[in-house]
C-alpha cells in the first residue's frame, strides 16, 4: 500500500502525500522503520536519482531517527549511499550538517573562559581561607561567615542550587575548609552580642542588613541537625535567629524561585513556647507599622500560624489599639483575626467606638473599616452618624460589603456573624440607592466592585430576608416594595414576599397529636388557632346561610 502511494505521489508530495497523510491515516499503526525501509527500495539500485527519487531519500535520511528506538543501521546505508551520489551531496548537508552561529561560538568561549576563571578564584579562595581558618573556627571572621552563608543559602547566582548545602561549600572550599565553615557557624550562635529583633526590624524597614546575619540562621541550622534540643541554645541566640529567619527568605526551590518554608528548630519553638515566638515576630511587625511600611514583614505568617491561635485576637487587638490608622489592608485583616473570637468582640466594639469618637485619629478609608466593624458587631451602638458615614458614597459602601462579607463567611458556624433582619434591610436600602438591578457583561470583565457585583449582593440580601420568619422581614419586604430605590428589583421583592410568606405559615403550624386529633374529628375541642379560625369561619358561612 505504501509502495503505491509513493508511486502515484509527485516529488512535491513525497513528504505530505506519501508520508505525513500516509502515517496519520493509518494512526501510526505501522512500523515507521518498515516503511522506510520500503521507500529506501524504491531507489537504492538507482545509479542516478531524478527530482522525486531525491526527494524520496530525504525523507527515509530525515525520519530514520524519529522510531523509538532509532534505527541506526538504516541511517548508516541511507548515508553511505547518497555519499556515493553526487546530486544528493545538497541534501545530506541540509540533514545532517547544522551550522553553528558566530554568536553561539562566541558565547561557548565566554563561558569556559568564565569557568576557566571560577576555578581560578575557588583556588584562590581556599588559600586565603586557609591563612585565616583558626578565625573562621573561632567564629571572629564575620565577613567570611557572610560569605560562607551565602554559599550555604544559595544567595549567589553561580553555585549549584540543585546540591545539599554540604555539597555546595565542598565545591566552593573542598571538603576539609567545609567542615571547618560549619564549625565557624556553630560557633555564631554561641556568642553573645548577636543582632537583636529590634535591630533586625529596623534595618529590615530601611531595606538593609549584613551578610553574616544569615550565617546565624545557617548556624542554627546546623546545630539543629547535630542536636534536636532547643535547651542548648541560649535566649539571645533563638531571639535573633528567629528574627532573621523571619524577614529573610533563605531556600530556593527547583524552579530558581525563592521559597519560605517551616524549618525544624522553629516547628519545635511553635509547639514549646509559642508565645515567646508571638513575641518576636510581634516586635518585627510593630516596627513595621511604626514607619507606616504597606507589608510589614511576618504580618501574613503571624496572622495565618495554627500554633498562635489561642493568643493571635488578643495579639491583634493590642496592634489595632496601637496602630487605629495603619494601611487599610492591615487593618482589615488585624480586624478579620480578631472577629472569629467571640471573647474579643466587645473588646473590639470598645476599641472602635473610643477610635471613632476622636475625628482626627482615625479618617478617610480607615474611618470607614472600624464603621463597618461597628456595624457588623453592634448595630443597636452605631449613631446615625456613623450609618450615614458607611454610606455616604461608594468607597464606603464596598469597604462595608468587605468587612460584612468577611464576618459572615467565617468557616466555623460558632465563629460566623448572622446579620438582624434590621442589618439586611439597611445593607439592602443602602446599595439599592446608589446601584440599580444590571446584568454581568458578555464580554467579560475585571474586579469585584462593579455594579453587577452590588446588584448581586442586593439579590442576595433581599433572598436573606425571605429565609427570617419574623414579622419583621415581612415588614421591610412590604416596604422594599413601594419604594423607588427597589423598583429594578420588584421581581425578587416580590418572589421573597411570597416565599417569606410561606416560611411563616408553616412556621406558625402547629402538628396536633392524637388526642387533639380525635377531639377535633368529634368536633370538639379545636387543636390550634389555625383550626379554630377554620371553625369559627365555617360556623359563621353556615350561619350566614340560615339567614
Amino acid at each position: 500500500m505504501f509502495e503505491n502511494v509513493l508511486k502515484e505521489s509527485s516529488a512535491e508530495d513525497v513528504y505530505w502525500h506519501a508520508w505525513n497523510e500516509f502515517t496519520h491515516t493509518t494512526l501510526n499503526a505501522l512500523d515507521h522503520s518498515q516503511l522506510l525501509k520500503l521507500a529506501f527500495e524504491q531507489i537504492e539500485g538507482q545509479p542516478v536519482l531524478d527530482e522525486k527519487e531525491q526527494q524520496i531519500f530525504e525523507l527515509v535520511l530525515s525520519n530514520c531517527f524519529q522510531p523509538d528506538p532509532p534505527n541506526y543501521l538504516l541511517f548508516d546505508c541511507v548515508y553511505e549511499f547518497g555519499s556515493l551520489h553526487s546530486e544528493l551531496s545538497g541534501s545530506i548537508k541540509n540533514i545532517c550538517h547544522s551550522t553553528l552561529d558566530d554568536w553561539r561560538h562566541k558565547n561557548k568561549i565566554e563561558s569556559l573562559q568564565r569557568e576557566i576563571e571560577r576555578e581560578h578564584g575557588r583556588n584562590e579562595r581556599k588559600k586565603e581561607f586557609q591563612k585565616i581558618s583558626h578565625e573562621i573556627r573561632a567564629a571572629r571572621n564575620l565577613a567570611w561567615l557572610g560569605w560562607i552563608a551565602y554559599v550555604y543559602f544559595c544567595r549567589f547566582n553561580d553555585v549549584d542550587r540543585e546540591a545539599t548545602e554540604l555539597e555546595r561549600l565542598d565545591t566552593e572550599l573542598g571538603p576539609t575548609n567545609s567542615k571547618i565553615a560549619l564549625e565557624g557557624l556553630r560557633k555564631l550562635v554561641e556568642k553573645p552580642d548577636l543582632p537583636t529583633p529590634q535591630e533586625v526590624g529596623l534595618f529590615n524597614v530601611r531595606h538593609k542588613t549584613f551578610r553574616w546575619w544569615l550565617a546565624v540562621v545557617a548556624g542554627m541550622d546546623e546545630c539543629w541537625s547535630k542536636q534536636q534540643n532547643l535547651n542548648i541554645f541560649n535566649q539571645t541566640a533563638l531571639k535573633s535567629a528567629l528574627a532573621i529567619n523571619l524577614v529573610h527568605i533563605t531556600r530556593y526551590d527547583t524552579n530558581n524561585t525563592k521559597t519560605s518554608f517551616k524549618r525544624d528548630w522553629v516547628k519545635n519553638l511553635l509547639a514549646e513556647k509559642p508565645t515567646l515566638v508571638l513575641s518576636i515576630y510581634g516586635e518585627i511587625i510593630r516596627i513595621g507599622f511604626q514607619h507606616k511600611v504597606e507589608h510589614p514583614s511576618g504580618l501574613y505568617e503571624t496572622l495565618s500560624e495554627s500554633a498562635f491561635k489561642p493568643y493571635i485576637a488578643t495579639f491583634a487587638l493590642g496592634l489595632l489599639a496601637d496602630f487605629p490608622n495603619t494601611q487599610p489592608k492591615n487593618l482589615k485583616q488585624l480586624i478579620r483575626t480578631v472577629i472569629p473570637d467571640r471573647t474579643q468582640r466587645s473588646r473590639l466594639v470598645a476599641l472602635g467606638l473610643s477610635t471613632l469618637a476622636q475625628p482626627s485619629k482615625v479618617k478617610g478609608e480607615q474611618r470607614a473599616i472600624w464603621y463597618s466593624t461597628v456595624f457588623v458587631l453592634a448595630f443597636e451602638k452605631l449613631e446615625n452618624t456613623g450609618r450615614k458615614y458607611i454610606c455616604r458614597g461608594s468607597a464606603e459602601l464596598w469597604v462595608l460589603k468587605d468587612i460584612v462579607g468577611s464576618a459572615t463567611s467565617v468557616q466555623n458556624e460558632d465563629s460566623r456573624i448572622n446579620l438582624s433582619t434590621d442589618q439586611t434591610a439597611f445593607l439592602a436600602r443602602a446599595f439599592a440607592k446608589n446601584y440599580k438591578n444590571v446584568g454581568r457583561p458578555e464580554d467579560g470583565w475585571s474586579g469585584s466592585e462593579n455594579p453587577w457585583d452590588a446588584s448581586d449582593f442586593i439579590i442576595t440580601l433581599i433572598i436573606g430576608m425571605s429565609t427570617q420568619k419574623n414579622g419583621n422581614a415581612s415588614k421591610y419586604l412590604a416596604e422594599f416594595a413601594s419604594e423607588s430605590r427597589f423598583s429594578s428589583y420588584s421581581d425578587h421583592v416580590k418572589h421573597a414576599q411570597h416565599n417569606q410568606k410561606l416560611l411563616r405559615w408553616r412556621s406558625q403550624f402547629i402538628q396536633p397529636n392524637w388526642s387533639q386529633s380525635i377531639e377535633s374529628l368529634r368536633n370538639c375541642h379545636p387543636a390550634h388557632m389555625s383550626e379554630l379560625r377554620a371553625m369559627t369561619l365555617d360556623c359563621l358561612d353556615n350561619i350566614s346561610k340560615k339567614n
